[in-house]
């Protein structure tokens, strides 16, 4: 495998890892855009509006379980590994960003 599918691999992972946001607005809403899902996500993290959104709902991609599943996954499919890079890589920028809002403590990390 080359440099350049890995690179795929890996972004492919840390984009595709926000599908559970979108997933979780669709079925919420009922609505299909992006624009009003990227819209509800941002709102919901601004200051005036913490605990009137459910912004910090549990997105079972950013769960330990999900990555446990991934890891197993990738001793099968090697590829997986790179993709599961992606999604740790996005969730460290996650876990930063929520930290510097100070909401770090409310994001569910397990599905127990």
């Amino acid at each position: 495998m080359g440099l350049k599918a890995e690179v795929i691999y890996f972004f492919l992972g840390g984009v595709l890892i926000d599908v559970d946001h979108y997933i979780d607005y669709v079925t919420r809403f009922k609505d299909f855009g992006l624009d009003g899902m990227f819209e509800y996500y941002c709102d919901a993290l601004h200051p005036t509006n913490r605990g009137s959104k459910p912004y910090l709902w549990l997105g079972i991609f950013h769960t330990v379980e999900f990555f446990a599943c991934m890891y197993l996954a990738s001793l099968i499919v090697p590829w997986l590994w790179f993709v599961m890079l992606g999604m740790l890589f996005h969730l460290v920028l996650d876990i930063i960003f929520l930290y510097r809002l100070n909401v770090l403590q409310d994001r569910a990390i397990s599905l127990i």
